[in-house]
C-alpha cells in the first residue's frame, strides 16, 4: 500500500509525507495519542497544513480518523489488511 500511495499522482507530496510518517509510527495500522500539533512539529509543518493533508488522505480513503472531544484522535491506516 505504501508504494501505491507514493506513486499516486493524485495525492499531494505533503499528504504523502504525512502518510509515510503515520505508517512509520503506527502500531497495527493505528496511530493513537498523537495530536495534529505534534504531527506538525515532528514533520516540520504547521497545524493547518497537517489538517489539510489529513483531510486529503481521508477523502482518498487512505485513513480513517476518529475524533473525540477531550480525547486524543485515533488515525487508522486503511488498505493493507
Amino acid at each position: 500500500m505504501l508504494e501505491t500511495v507514493i506513486k499516486n499522482k493524485e495525492i499531494s507530496m505533503g499528504a504523502k509525507t504525512i502518510y509515510v510518517y503515520l505508517n512509520l509510527i503506527s502500531k497495527n495500522k493505528e496511530v493513537r495519542d498523537k495530536s495534529v500539533r505534534a504531527i506538525g512539529k515532528e514533520v516540520g509543518v504547521t497545524y493547518q497544513t497537517v489538517c489539510r493533508h489529513l483531510q486529503e488522505l481521508t477523502e482518498a480513503n487512505l485513513i480513517e480518523r476518529t475524533i473525540h472531544p477531550k480525547k486524543p484522535q485515533i488515525i487508522k491506516l486503511k488498505g493493507e489488511e
